[in-house]
């Protein structure tokens, strides 16, 4: 069976589950990696803390009808969410956890696309080639009181994906 190619309008925060719901499609995830970790400078920037603040870190494989549609990476303040890596995220989508126990919504998110290079084993994992081109959007999140939360980023297989705007003059 062909790997799904979906368009994706620019225009809101997408919930992943709800999105592939929405299309008949089955959602599911495989986690790769949850644990506490020590903000990087450059995390740490653009979350505005000091480098080393506490933070979840989460990375997860995205399947649609067991398809490999995305490797999503988050880094959240630990403080927003304490206790959240005791959670099981395979069922449930990170998002509406967030908003349901923590009262956390994401109300805005500045987001910035960029093409790379699959290394091999984002490559395995997705199912491509190594150095096969992968769309990586990273997201900066804030809350409704303004304060940055939350760095998803994902990396999507350029087959797998169309992203757009709609523009006016």
């Amino acid at each position: 069976m062909a790997a799904p190619s979906l368009e994706q309008a620019m225009v809101r925060i997408v919930n992943f589950t709800q999105d592939m719901e929405q299309r008949g499609l089955h959602a599911s995830t495989e986690v790769l990696s949850a644990d506490l970790i020590a903000a990087p400078q450059h995390i740490a920037q653009k979350l505005n803390v000091e480098a080393g603040a506490e933070l979840v870190y989460l990375e997860r494989l995205r399947l649609a009808d067991r398809t490999p549609l995305a490797i999503e990476e988050s880094h959240l303040l630990h403080s927003f969410c304490p206790g959240l890596l005791k959670e099981n995220f395979q069922n449930r989508s990170l998002r509406e956890h967030l908003d349901r126990r923590y009262g956390l919504r994401w109300l805005r998110a500045k987001q910035v696309i960029r093409a790379i290079q699959a290394a091999p084993e984002i490559a395995r994992h997705l199912e491509v080639p190594t150095g096969d081109p992968l769309l990586h959007l990273e997201r900066i999140s804030y809350s409704a009181a303004e304060r940055a939360g939350g760095v998803p980023a994902g990396l999507l297989p350029r087959d797998r994906y169309s992203l757009y705007n709609e523009l006016q003059a």
